[in-house]
């Protein structure tokens, strides 16, 4: 499949790169306040679901605390990933949502949005990861291995919902799924766009199924 192969080898490219090229980095993710002692001196903020760290010296970060945002920045890292932030956009060009319950036996959705004339794609890991892309397409952050599903065509507002139904089996109680979808719009073609990541650890099998609700 051509869509597959062009986000593949845009994935692939970068990994090549990735330890060449050094500059401005975008990264899409909920902003969250860093209140566990770490190693790590540096970092203010980092985001749901990856053990980036953030600081800024232009932005307030916690203005932006619990939201869904865009980030610029440089990384400043010296004993771990942290980015300097000098811009906070508000819209990211794509988001992921979770919904349902992550029980066995229960439906899980995870949406892909904005929708419009748009193409998703949604990957699914074991693990997190970072892998800066570019300003335009953002990071990728899952782990390896990883599974791509899409691309899936969307011309709703609402985007793209991707359906899951749990396994009815005990075993997977405790496993932990990270995941982040690619979005570009298709009237005309543009950029592949990166979302924030979304993780959850499937539970036991006794809190009751909840009806989607994204």
């Amino acid at each position: 499949d051509n869509e597959m192969r062009t986000l593949a080898a845009i994935l692939v490219a970068t990994a090549v790169l990735a330890t060449h090229v050094a500059g401005q980095v975008a990264l899409t993710g909920v902003v969250r306040p860093l209140t566990l002692p770490s190693t790590c001196q540096q970092g203010t903020h980092g985001i749901e679901c990856n053990p980036v760290r953030l600081q800024s010296h232009t932005v307030d970060l916690a203005d932006f605390e619990g939201q869904n945002v865009r980030m610029l920045g440089f990384d400043v890292g010296v004993e771990c990933p942290v980015f300097e932030v000098f811009d906070v956009q508000e819209f990211p060009p794509t988001t992921l949502t979770r919904c349902g319950s992550p029980v066995p036996g229960c439906e899980l959705r995870l949406r892909s949005g904005p929708g419009a004339l748009s193409q998703h794609w949604l990957l699914i890991s074991g693990s997190s990861g970072f892998l800066p892309v570019s300003p335009v397409e953002g990071t990728f952050m899952l782990g390896e291995p990883f599974v791509v599903l899409g691309p899936v065509f969307s011309g709703a507002a609402e985007g793209v919902a991707f359906d899951f139904t749990i396994p009815p089996d005990v075993s997977l109680t405790g496993i932990e799924i990270f995941a982040q979808s690619a979005r570009r719009d298709v009237g005309p073609i543009g950029s592949l766009a990166f979302s924030n990541p979304v993780c959850f650890t499937i539970l036991g099998p006794s809190p009751p199924c909840i009806e989607f609700d994204c």
